[in-house]
């Protein structure tokens, strides 16, 4: 029996259309299962200039990997060389994501989020070791006027200064800088109002000329040294296990 030309063009474009539609319900699905597959076990190698060689599971690189990708990528294979590596965790115990959290990761602000960064200083760097944040410090002195930038009382082991903007009776405090008194962390905290969400920017010198870039809420704020020392742990246990590594195969 013959069908007529026009009713085999419309069954052909519906079994093409049929096989389109299947064959992008597969790639959903099968993107859907590698992104799944690479947040629960994927590990980005990464090695900074300086040598120095970290094994970071995908899950701690949520503003990296997923909102870059729209999806949790696959790792390069073997080790990369980087400038900086970026990582992403919850406060207060430094959690990296979870499908449980997500409404967290994806709320607007800064919230329970803490974003960070690590690379490496050379000898040519203006902050390369405690010295030369100590030099920073007594430039900080130096700028005191008492109107734009005042000293504060020290807070726990941290000095302090408020900085203020504005002209006349409009000056109005802005934000306050701490460093430590071991010259290793700096933080600059936003305090204006006019900040819809104020955070907080940490600068730690590590050890060997490692630096950790980072940033929270102030409300985590009176945290800063438990925050501080969990974060350069979570940094010591990254490279850890790239040292038992050595292939850049190991099993994390």
């Amino acid at each position: 029996m013959r069908f007529p030309r026009k009713r085999t063009v419309i069954l052909l474009c519906a079994a093409l259309a049929l096989l389109w539609l299947g064959w992008c319900v597969f790639s959903t699905f099968a993107l859907d299962y590698a992104s799944e597959h690479y947040l629960a076990n994927g590990v980005v190698r990464v090695e900074l200039p300086n040598g120095r060689k970290f094994n970071i599971p995908e899950r701690y690189m949520f503003s990296q990997g997923f909102l870059v990708h729209g999806r949790w990528p696959k790792p390069k294979e073997g080790r990369v060389k980087v400038d900086y590596f970026k990582l992403d965790a919850l406060l207060p115990d430094l959690r990296p994501f979870r499908e449980e959290d997500r409404a967290m990761w994806e709320a607007l602000g800064i919230g329970s989020k803490i974003h960070g960064s690590v690379h490496s200083v050379g000898q040519g760097s203006k902050f390369h070791d405690p010295e030369s944040w100590e030099v920073f410090y007594q430039d900080m002195l130096k700028s005191v006027d008492g109107v734009h930038v005042e000293i504060l009382p020290d807070v726990g082991k941290l000095k302090a200064f408020v900085n203020s903007g504005g002209v006349g009776k409009n000056i109005k405090p802005r934000s306050i800088d701490y460093i430590s008194g071991d010259f290793t962390t700096t933080l600059n905290c936003y305090i204006s109002n006019d900040t819809p969400f104020p955070e907080c920017n940490v600068m730690h010198l590590w050890k060997n000329g490692v630096v950790i870039d980072y940033s929270y809420s102030l409300n985590y704020f009176d945290s800063w040294e438990g925050i501080n020392t969990r974060l350069v742990d979570l940094v010591a246990r990254f490279e850890r296990v790239a040292a038992a590594d050595k292939e850049g195969k190991g099993a994390e």
